[in-house]
């Protein structure tokens, strides 16, 4: 068998979509019992990412494709931008306010993130393990149902994504599943016929690929213009208002000496500050730890 995407075990192609009781479609895992009988199986539907789009010409299609790829990689670029520069003011300032040590320098630090973050997205584009963080890929698969009605397969980590396809005016929503009732504003006879179209488009043997072609919007690698010096720029910008960030520092600040050797010990930890916070004087302490960090970190980091 073919490895399916990341963080769904093992499968015959993409993401599948039919399954049968052992199968688990979506964003969960494949479990197959070689050698399984399958007669008699209930069928189980589960089209998490399915959509339609607006049927025309292969010409008017790659068209289409390509303006919806130059939404995407915006997206992309932005996603990119954050995740980089909420790093990049998280240890800048940490180590200007003295909390930790360490090369202070932001193209330096710039560099040693940038560089660190791109191997990490390639190394999640080629991972059989979900990473959503570093996962930049986003692709299509179109499956042409008739000379009238085309389905599409959408496949990506990333919310934002998802959300920017889904504004496209030519695509709308075209899930099913047969585990749960029907949407409201669905009648009976619409999400049957969903349930009709995808049978039809999946045919016997349940495998996107097999009755597919594939549109790339975006890669996982980072666009090598970002290095550009004038692109550079963008990851001036504080992801974080100067305000947060003291708050982020007096929190840190707060947490020094403590022993959180789990999730669920910072999360108790945190319980505490808002605790704290609820008192006059808690918050008086805590604003006096946030006005100490006040000249010691920049309100923006610039490098070439």
């Amino acid at each position: 068998m073919i490895g399916g995407m990341k963080g769904q075990g093992y499968c015959n192609s993409k993401p599948g979509i039919i399954t049968f009781n052992f199968w688990f479609v979506g964003f969960s895992v494949y479990f197959l019992i070689p050698g399984a009988d399958l007669k008699g199986m209930i069928m189980s539907t589960k089209i998490y990412n399915g959509y339609k789009i607006e049927t025309v010409s292969f010409v008017e299609l790659r068209k289409r494709f390509e303006e919806a790829s130059t939404l995407i990689k915006k997206v992309k670029i932005d996603r990119i931008v954050k995740s980089i520069s909420s790093e990049l003011y998280s240890i800048l300032d940490n180590r200007h306010s003295g909390l930790e040590q360490g090369e202070k320098d932001p193209q330096k630090v710039f560099n040693n993130i940038y560089w660190d973050f791109r191997k990490a997205c390639l190394e999640a584009s080629k991972s059989a393990t979900r990473d959503p963080f570093h996962d930049l890929k986003c692709e299509v698969s179109v499956i042409p149902l008739s000379s009238k009605k085309t389905l599409a397969l959408l496949y990506c980590d990333s919310k934002e994504y998802e959300k920017e396809w889904e504004s496209i005016p030519w695509v709308s929503d075209y899930h099913y599943q047969n585990q749960t009732d029907r949407p409201k504003e669905l009648t009976a006879n619409q999400w049957n016929q969903r349930r009709k179209d995808w049978d039809l488009a999946l045919g016997k043997s349940c495998i996107p690929a097999d009755h597919c072609f594939t549109f790339q919007l975006c890669n996982g690698d980072l666009p090598f213009e970002l290095y550009d010096d004038d692109l550079k720029k963008l990851f001036w910008k504080p992801p974080f208002s100067f305000d947060k960030r003291l708050e982020s520092l007096a929190k840190f600040k707060l947490r020094e000496g403590k022993k959180l050797e789990s999730f669920s010990d910072y999360i108790n930890h945190e319980h505490k500050i808002e605790d704290m916070l609820k008192t006059k004087d808690g918050k008086k302490e805590f604003d006096n730890i946030k006005h100490g960090f006040r000249n010691k970190i920049k309100k923006v980091y610039k490098f070439k």
